[in-house]
């Protein structure tokens, strides 16, 4: 039934396009906070228990190079585990015998490093410095430590049963470029572009594959819209399937092009006017769609509920005067581009309400070949 296939086709349109576009963020921010430490001294982290020791202090001598050697970072022994971390960050810091009040952060403001041609003992305690007791502190802060898998028990219950994924999406970050280096928000603070997101591996095995399918989804409700309109009001000119097409076939090419990086001039103008043709084609279909539906609504109402098709035409109407009032202030003022990211992930999704709002005008109805 021609119905039952455009409230179908309507339906898989929408959640195909927009879990392309919020998995697509999903993802890039799961990524991003996936910063797990899986190296980590154990010996030292087995005598810090954050739940129990607060401070472990080690005496800062020749012997351990001034503990630049011999300490937290260096001969520790060093365990391939997500499990090994401590809960909580751990401080480090020198103090001084005297001083045992002021911290200091920073190696270069106790000691010297000696020539790089002497094989040992590469630092040397500064000589204001050099009769006093130095000990490193590694002091144990009520801050989570977000590196650690201790505090994800969604990832830690995953890495005991399914410890390849974990492992894999770890040596996965180790390797990757990012959109950017920070969680996004982009309907609200617009921190980045689409593209910049969803060409990316492995974003764009998430995108990419989902557009595809989109596309082939608004040529068969074009393509069954048009023949409705053919066979049950033996309407001729249906101009909406041609914009229809047109826009899924500037859909195709935008994704098609998406991550190929080609610095010349006029392949960017080519790719930006294929995605400013997409947006053209689909507001003029969805217009041209909405005339006819209202044009024709006194057929359609044991089809089609009205308020629905009120509704489309009313949605309509607000995206066309925001697109003409978006376009006329482009044309006298440069907005910021957080302000452009924050239009561009917002039509994207509007123009996708359109096909929900498509699939909830048609009734349900009973099987019926001759009449539907």
């Amino acid at each position: 039934m021609i119905v039952n296939r455009i409230r179908i086709f309507a339906l898989y349109l929408f959640l195909a396009s927009s879990i392309s576009l919020f998995g697509s963020i999903f993802f890039h921010n799961f990524l991003i906070s996936y910063n797990l430490q899986k190296i980590w001294p154990e010996d030292l982290n087995n005598k810090i228990d954050a739940s129990k020791d607060k401070k472990f202090l080690i005496n800062c001598t020749e012997e351990n190079n001034f503990c630049s050697t011999g300490s937290y970072l260096d001969l520790t022994r060093k365990v391939e585990n997500f499990e090994a971390c401590n809960e909580n960050e751990i401080s480090e810091y020198y103090i001084l015998n005297k001083d045992r009040g002021k911290k200091y952060f920073f190696i270069d403001e106790l000691f010297l490093k000696k020539s790089n041609k002497v094989k040992n003992n590469y630092l040397m305690v500064k000589k204001k410095y050099q009769n006093e007791k130095i000990t490193k502190v590694y002091e144990v802060s009520k801050i989570k430590n977000k590196k650690c898998i201790k505090n994800y028990p969604v990832i830690r219950s995953i890495n005991k049963y399914i410890p390849f994924l974990t492992n894999y999406i770890y040596n996965l970050r180790q390797t990757i470029k990012l959109g950017t280096s920070d969680i996004i928000s982009p309907f609200f603070r617009g921190e980045t572009s689409i593209s910049n997101i969803v060409k990316r591996f492995p974003i764009n095995f998430i995108f990419k594959p989902l557009i595809y399918l989109s596309v082939i989804l608004m040529f068969l409700y074009w393509y069954n819209f048009n023949n409705f309109f053919s066979s049950y009001l033996n309407s001729k000119k249906n101009y909406f399937t041609y914009f229809g097409i047109l826009s899924a076939t500037f859909l195709f090419l935008h994704v098609f092009f998406l991550g190929i990086e080609y610095e010349n001039k006029l392949f960017l103008n080519f790719k930006r006017l294929v995605i400013i043709l997409f947006i053209l084609f689909e507001i003029l279909a969805q217009i041209f769609l909405s005339i006819k539906l209202f044009k024709n609504k006194s057929l359609l109402i044991k089809k089609c509920f009205l308020s629905i098709i009120w509704i489309k035409i009313i949605f309509v109407s607000i995206v066309l005067v925001l697109s003409a009032i978006i376009i006329g202030i482009l044309i006298v003022s440069n907005l910021s581009s957080n302000v452009d990211y924050i239009l561009e992930w917002n039509y994207f999704f509007i123009l996708l309400v359109y096909y929900f709002l498509s699939y909830m005008m048609w009734k349900k109805l009973p099987g019926n070949p001759t009449s539907t």
